[in-house]
């Protein structure tokens, strides 16, 4: 079943160049109790799943058609930063200012898991772009939802 989503995730991902680095991310992934599963529904986004005791249920990647590449890896990383957060409650529960957070704690951890991978460090400008661009949309969704404004 790992190798089936290794495979979907790369192939649906267009993340061929990057096997290696997929497969152990996910792996990591795995191994925290954490299956990987993918979606392309519009409306839908990554995200991880907890039971609401805070078992691990799984990770949601959703890999959208016109995102693809190593944006799909920098989502995964980003899913796993939460995971080595390790909350695990609903986040649309927690206040505003700890929902952002709990979002920037998560692409400090992707940014620091990426340094395990050599082959990604020439890649970092477009981490940057991709990290600003989720944050930027999380930061405009918690100002219409809750009137906050995050730094």
């Amino acid at each position: 079943m790992e190798e089936d989503r290794i495979r979907e995730v790369i192939g649906v991902g267009k993340l061929g160049d990057f096997t290696g680095e997929v497969d152990h991310v996910i792996r990591k992934i795995w191994a925290r109790g954490f299956p990987v599963h993918v979606t392309q529904y519009a409306g839908e986004e990554s995200m991880v799943v907890w039971i609401d005791d805070g078992t691990p249920k799984w990770v949601k990647l959703r890999i959208k058609p016109d995102n693809l590449g190593l944006s799909v890896l920098w989502d995964l990383l980003h899913e796993y930063g939460h995971i080595l957060d390790g909350y695990a409650g609903r986040p649309s529960q927690l206040p505003p200012a700890l929902q952002w957070q709990r979002e920037v704690s998560a692409w400090v951890n992707a940014e620091k898991e990426i340094s395990a991978y050599p082959r990604l460090i020439g890649y970092m400008q477009g981490f940057y772009t991709h990290r600003d661009y989720c944050l930027n949309s999380y930061r405009r969704m918690l100002a219409a939802e809750y009137g906050y404004k995050p730094d």
